[in-house]
């Protein structure tokens, strides 16, 4: 990936997020990406932006799709950007997938990894006004996606005054002329300690039963161990990784069923996915992309990147 680089995008701004349960006044929202608020799961503020310290444990419902969703405080919101308060929709940028992990927060993705909207309506869209307004984005680039959006808002009356232009940087793909969206993906991870203490103790005092030659390593180890903020990724996206003996079923569509996975016996062991079929399946099943395999690329066999 290159970037960041610059880019226009228009914000819808400012929104109104809808009225607080209490009755209070609604939420101003300043967004670049009106086209979020289907996946929005919550507000954040400054814990010590006194605007909206009243608000913190309450909830609010978003604009034309009547979400309701809390507000919080971190300290990664910025007081002077905005109106202040921003919305954490999954996934936006990675300050989301931060808020996100930290907040505890649920996920909705809207976002398919071909870059669109996906067709099928989201499952926390209750109400039939807002499973009808989705249908306005649905199947739509984000492009398309902010324009309808746009409309919904000054529809509804939740558009304050006119989209103006913006320019900010963003990160673009290497040789692409379109901004990068963050997709869910299914990975594998290993539990290293990262988001265990407990398991975090314990690798460390495996180290302490080990003789180390030379000795400074094991106070290399300690730290490495100490510092661990993640699971292990096995199935990261780079092009030397550690295949999995794992295979997925593809449905119409080309995406891989999760919940039926393909897996070789003890004997048949070691695989390497990249080279060898999948048991029940024959070299020509394979070509003709009937099967996925868990490895250390993103995409199926046969299919580029967008």
């Amino acid at each position: 990936m290159s970037g960041p680089a610059p880019t226009t995008r228009s914000p819808s701004g400012p929104v109104r997020a809808g009225e607080s349960d209490d009755g209070v006044e609604p939420v101003v929202i300043d967004t670049t990406r009106p086209e979020l608020v289907v996946s929005c799961v919550a507000l954040v503020a400054h814990p010590d932006d006194e605007r909206y310290q009243p608000l913190f444990g309450s909830s609010v419902r978003t604009p034309v799709f009547g979400v309701e969703v809390p507000v919080l405080a971190h300290e990664l919101a910025e007081p002077d950007k905005g109106t202040g308060i921003a919305m954490i929709c999954t996934f936006g940028d990675t300050t989301d997938v931060t808020w996100w992990r930290e907040l505890d927060l649920p996920t909705r993705a809207a976002m398919t990894r071909d870059g669109r909207f996906t067709t099928d309506t989201p499952q926390w869209l209750s109400s039939a006004e807002a499973r009808d307004a989705y249908s306005r984005i649905a199947g739509k680039s984000p492009g398309g996606a902010q324009a309808q959006m746009v409309e919904m808002l000054r529809d509804s009356g939740e558009l304050i005054g006119d989209p103006r232009p913006l320019q900010h940087a963003v990160k673009f793909f290497e040789k692409g002329d379109k901004p990068l969206e963050i997709v869910t993906s299914r990975q594998w991870y290993i539990r290293n300690g990262g988001r265990s203490e407990d398991l975090k103790a314990k690798l460390i005092a495996r180290g302490d039963e080990l003789a180390w030659h030379p000795s400074f390593m094991q106070h290399r180890y300690s730290n490495w161990v100490d510092g661990l903020n993640g699971d292990w990724l096995v199935s990261r996206q780079r092009y030397f990784g550690v295949p999995i003996p794992v295979w997925y079923h593809l449905d119409a569509d080309g995406n891989p069923d999760h919940d039926n996975p393909i897996t070789p016996d003890e004997a048949s062991l070691p695989i390497d996915p990249q080279a060898d079929c999948p048991p029940g399946f024959t070299p020509e099943q394979r070509g003709r992309h009937e099967v996925s395999w868990v490895t250390p690329t993103s995409w199926t066999r046969g299919r580029r990147p967008r």
